[in-house]
């Protein structure tokens, strides 16, 4: 095996745009994708790129591997992409080998050899699956389950797969609010085609998910200039579509999403909350999950979370796994008050759920003795 080690964007690109042409990947590893990020975020974090490609000898890469180290603390081994990307995996040429334990186990190792300097591998968000591939990290003894995605498998045709899979009540619901919103103006679903509309779908976007931000008391990614950049360049990238709801001259839901393969991405949705009560963003989902059938997708990726949502529509859960791998004593130790701090925040969270649970018991003891 030949292995190449890049330590910028543009010594890798050739070989990067090359693969991508017959390669197997999510929209998140893209050159495009990830380059942008390195250039808006990445780089202000002074994130080290360590771009691996592996290839047999004589022949073209077969695997690239988008990785960096970050410096915190200690120096981690981590997927080039950071918090903006829902997916991180490696790309696969199609024709790759099929990938053995044993075997794979020692290419980590000597691609963790040739990059040398760091203490601790901390690579999370891994899907089992890239396109009809195993994801060759699963094969490695460090790996381990740490978030879950969601996913709705299509039909073949909208109406028979819509009855199927929503109930009577949802999909009764869903046209009342239609037709109440239709009472209100004008009503229509498109998707962006010219960069004006692009331009105004990302900026109501924005806007709706500030606001959101700020009514939560989540954090609010835009409130980074470096993030802020990061997702105003978005809509220029390959794979990359923009949808919304629109009343009148009015956007009251949007979508920032991508699709590749046989695979819609559900990345970025959005929704005014002045008409919360019609469910515009659901409503939207819906429309989105017709046109996926309708230009033949076969599975609709709500990616990583498990907010309550994408289980009205979802089929399938899956399993993100992270690599969590000491490679020196700085890095066994940072991995130990990791770990140790993760089993306490999840004590926190099982301690505060169980009083919400207590109260509500309480309340409805109080209300109904």
């Amino acid at each position: 095996m030949k292995i190449q080690l890049y330590t910028t964007f543009e010594d890798a690109r050739a070989a990067w745009l090359k693969l991508e042409q017959d390669g197997l990947f999510h929209p998140f590893q893209r050159y495009a994708w990830l380059s942008h990020w390195f250039a808006t975020i990445g780089g202000a974090q002074g994130i080290e790129p360590c771009i691996v490609t592996v290839a047999e000898d004589g022949g073209e890469p077969f695997l690239l591997l988008p990785m960096g180290i970050r410096q915190r603390i200690v120096r981690r081994l981590e997927w080039l992409g950071g918090d903006v990307t829902d997916y991180h995996a490696p790309l696969l040429h199609r024709g790759a080998p099929s990938f053995q334990p044993e075997g794979f186990a020692k290419l980590w190792r000597e691609v963790k050899s040739r990059i040398g300097g760091v203490d601790v591998v901390n690579m999370a968000r891994g899907p089992a699956r890239i396109a009809d591939r195993d994801n060759p990290f699963l094969l490695l003894p460090g790996c381990e389950p740490a978030e879950i995605s969601f996913t709705c498998t299509l039909g073949e045709e909208w109406e028979s797969w819509y009855a199927s899979r929503v109930t009577t009540k949802l999909r009764a619901d869903s046209r009342r609010r239609l037709r109440r919103l239709e009472e209100l103006g004008e009503l229509s679903f498109f998707i962006a085609e010219s960069e004006a509309e692009k331009q105004q779908v990302y900026d109501v976007m924005r806007a709706q998910k500030e606001r959101r931000y700020t009514e939560t008391g989540a954090r609010n990614f835009f409130a980074s200039t470096s993030h802020a950049d990061f997702y105003a360049g978005v809509p220029a990238m390959p794979d990359t579509q923009l949808s919304a709801l629109r009343l009148g001259d009015q956007l009251i839901a949007t979508h920032m999403g991508m699709y590749r393969h046989d695979r819609f991405y559900h990345y970025m949705p959005t929704f005014d909350d002045e008409f919360g009560k019609y469910s515009p963003g659901r409503l939207l989902t819906e429309w989105l999950l017709q046109w996926a059938i309708g230009h033949g997708l076969k599975y609709f990726d709500f990616t990583v979370g498990d907010e309550a949502y994408k289980t009205e529509w979802s089929d399938v859960t899956k399993e993100l796994y992270r690599v969590l791998e000491p490679v020196s004593a700085a890095g066994r130790a940072y991995l130990f008050a990791k770990r140790t701090s993760e089993r306490l925040s999840a004590t926190t969270r099982l301690v505060d759920r169980l009083n919400a649970r207590a109260a509500r018991v309480g309340e409805k003891e109080q209300l109904d003795p």
